[in-house]
């Protein structure tokens, strides 16, 4: 019986989410998100400024990753700490490996279904980030690879 009562709250908490479509999603480009690195707006933490969301593996992220960027994974939604970080952002910047990451892209519509502030697609990704010689944090910046110098503390201004 507690089971079943369970089972039916889980489904009618779901059915709640609102539907968000591919058309719902706002793409911005590399362009945009270098100013926004370049501003100095990314805070991996705290009250405000944009949250830059990784959400390729642990590995690829520590391999490299645009400055200021978090690793999170859609299923880090279901922590109550995870969630409230991101809710103090203006601003929610997803992105993945590539155009074609479909986890970067579920991501943005999971984020937008449960009403985040202002959720953006990256949609180049990290690949046309290095691509584009920009500057990286991880072990490609350590290599000198993947990208333009890493970004300290004095690059951000």
């Amino acid at each position: 019986m507690v089971v079943g009562l369970a089972c039916l709250g889980a489904a009618f908490v779901a059915g709640c989410e609102k539907q968000v479509m591919d058309t719902d999603i706002v793409v911005i480009g590399g362009a945009e998100v270098r100013a926004v690195v370049e501003r100095g707006e990314v805070r991996p933490s705290g009250s405000g400024g944009v949250r830059l969301l990784d959400c390729r593996t642990a590995d690829r992220f520590e391999q490299g990753r645009i400055p200021g960027s978090i690793n999170f994974r859609a299923e880090q939604l279901r922590s109550g700490d995870a969630g409230a970080r991101l809710k103090d952002a203006n601003m929610l910047i997803v992105y993945g490996e590539n155009p074609a990451s479909g986890t970067a892209k579920a991501l943005v519509k999971r984020l937008m279904a449960l009403d985040y502030p202002r959720v953006r697609w990256y949609a180049g990704g990290y690949r046309e980030w290095s691509s584009l010689k920009l500057p990286v944090e991880g072990r490609d910046a350590a290599a000198g690879e993947g990208g333009g110098p890493p970004a300290g503390e004095d690059d951000r201004r």
